[in-house]
């Protein structure tokens, strides 16, 4: 595994979770500094506080709005939580996913509020959000 952030759309707040010396997200997430720093709500935060499962613990987090993503061999991993289309934080995650990833980069969008995911290619992603097409997370794309 890559790189990982995570990424607050909201106040714009990235991290890289690995030069944190972190390694995983689910690890710096837990920290009620670092919780606080990238704008986690403090419900959130105390579910967290509560939660062992690691997949849990990042789902809360994704849930309260912020963006995880992680880089694989091939591809890069986002998660995400959104209902219906919101183009506003889909282009700001290509532009996060861009600079901290590379603009030929591979996606693979994981919309945890449907579970469904979508594979594109970030240029593609892109050209769809430039030019108004619906991008639907619900598995299908315009």
């Amino acid at each position: 595994m890559g790189k990982g952030i995570w990424y607050n759309p909201r106040t714009e707040q990235i991290v890289d979770v690995a030069c944190d010396n972190s390694y995983t997200h689910n690890e710096w997430i837990v920290r009620p500094k670092n919780a606080e720093w990238i704008g986690l709500s403090s419900s959130a935060q105390a579910f967290i506080a509560q939660a062992t499962d690691i997949d849990e613990i990042r789902k809360a987090a994704v849930r309260d709005g912020l963006v995880r993503a992680r880089e694989y061999k091939n591809y890069v991993s986002v998660t995400l939580s959104v209902v219906g289309e919101d183009h506003d934080l889909l282009h700001k995650v290509a532009r996060v996913i861009s600079a901290q990833y590379g603009r030929f980069s591979y996606l693979r969008l994981h919309n945890i509020a449907t579970e469904k995911v979508v594979h594109i290619h970030l240029p593609d992603l892109q050209e769809k959000l430039d030019a108004g097409n619906p991008i639907d997370l619900n598995g299908n794309m315009g």
